[in-house]
């Protein structure tokens, strides 16, 4: 029966982004990844964003913060991430031919 009291502990559900290690990864980061046009002062003190996952138009980064995807599609997700269909075409002309040199 119910007394309207509170739960003593809120068990919060699993999400996506608790098998990243966020720490981990940004250890990674800095030993293996040159940053182009970063603030390094900052950089140090904060770490860096380590995306993760992507859906539409949106990234996530490894601790499920959504971003806009903004800058990515000015180059090459310019029709957003996880389109089912161009992968799909993209792997059946990989079957076919997935590269050629034209220097034969």
């Amino acid at each position: 029966m119910f007394t309207g009291g509170v739960p003593a502990v809120v068990q919060e559900a699993p999400s996506r982004f608790d098998a990243y290690d966020t720490q981990a990864l940004w250890r990674k980061d800095v030993d293996h990844y040159i940053h182009p046009f970063t603030d390094f002062a900052v950089w140090r003190e904060e770490g860096a964003l380590v995306m993760a996952e992507s859906e539409g138009a949106y990234v996530y980064d490894s601790d499920g913060k959504r971003y806009l995807d903004a800058q990515g599609g000015l180059w090459c997700v310019n029709a957003g991430y996880g389109r089912a269909e161009i992968a799909d075409a993209m792997a059946e002309q990989a079957r076919k031919l997935a590269y050629y040199s034209p220097f034969t």
